[in-house]
């Protein structure tokens, strides 16, 4: 396997938080290098697959980023923060919630996930991203 270099953010394509998670991203990171894949696509199950992760319950993002000793996966909050560590001033002050017990964060971010469809909508289709950064996406 060739030596990831860039991160890529394993998201739920048919989810409007998900979606809006994107498009914050895209406006706030400190240099375009995040790569995203939706879940529901080709590349994304290839993604699940290769991790060992679930191919059908996309109650979580995924954030793979390369590391000193190989690539790190992260999941749940940890992905939001990692993400957030990757973004421009003052968004990236949010990744201080770090400093909360992971299990309280986990437990946060799994009752948004579990009612995300309901609070924030489906969308019947993938979004298109604009043709500016379409290269990013897998």
């Amino acid at each position: 396997m060739a030596r990831q270099t860039t991160p890529i953010l394993l998201f739920d394509g048919d989810c409007v938080l998900c979606s809006r998670w994107v498009r914050f991203i895209l406006t706030w990171e400190r240099s375009p290098e995040i790569r995203f894949v939706a879940a529901q696509s080709a590349a994304g199950q290839a993604f699940l697959a290769e991790h060992g992760l679930p191919l059908s319950d996309w109650t979580t993002n995924y954030f793979l980023e390369p590391g000193p000793d190989g690539p790190v996966l992260h999941e749940k909050s940890g992905a939001a923060l990692a993400v957030l560590r990757r973004m421009r001033a003052p968004v990236r002050w949010l990744a201080a919630l770090e400093i909360l017990p992971r299990p309280a964060r986990d437990w946060l971010y799994d009752r948004v996930a579990r009612n995300r469809y309901a609070w924030f909508g489906r969308l019947d289709r993938c979004a298109l991203p604009p043709p500016e950064v379409r290269a990013r996406f897998l």
